[in-house]
């Protein structure tokens, strides 16, 4: 159990990591995505903008040690409780915005293939905190090897959705 706890807790890191960095690498593509939200003022989305790569970088790299994995669980769950609420608003108001999940490296939309991404990434961070660590996290290559195809798994139905979805619009647009 400890493997695939291992390989759960280092595709949080994983996810987080390539997410957060591309971020900071794009941070004003990321501004402009999290304003687009229209959710918080303007001047306040873009300090909320400014600081979420930095706290998902935070909570990814606080998850590699077992004495603070706890803090890094706690951090991406209120990180994802917040992309949950932003992204159920942009659904309420049938509004097209991208989601801004990974930055530059995937632009996806804000719609309910996102809901259910946070709630499985949700999920596994509750499995995190509620599965207390051992006194030091191990990353065999097994755990790692875990991790990475679940984080792989996670980006190809991300892709593979996007493309639906743009292959859609351009049969109904050809109508």
């Amino acid at each position: 159990m400890d493997v695939f706890l291992n390989g759960m807790v280092f595709s949080l890191f994983a996810l987080f990591l390539l997410s957060s960095l591309q971020k900071i690498v794009h941070l004003r593509h990321f501004l402009d995505t999290v304003t687009a939200y229209n959710i918080l003022p303007q001047s306040i989305a873009r300090v909320a903008g400014a600081l979420i790569p930095f706290l998902e970088l935070a909570g990814a790299i606080l998850l590699t040690s077992a004495k603070t994995m706890m803090y890094g669980a706690t951090i991406l769950i209120f990180l994802l409780l917040s992309f949950l609420f932003a992204v159920v608003q942009v659904i309420k108001t049938k509004r097209n915005v991208i989601c801004g999940c990974y930055g530059r490296f995937l632009e996806a939309q804000a719609d309910l293939f996102t809901l259910v991404k946070i709630f499985v990434l949700l999920i596994l961070t509750f499995v995190v905190i509620l599965t207390p660590p051992n006194d030091a996290a191990v990353y065999t290559p097994l755990s790692v090897s875990i991790g990475l195809f679940l984080t792989g798994m996670i980006l190809l139905c991300q892709k593979i959705w996007t493309h639906h979805q743009h292959t859609m619009r351009i049969l109904r647009s050809t109508k």
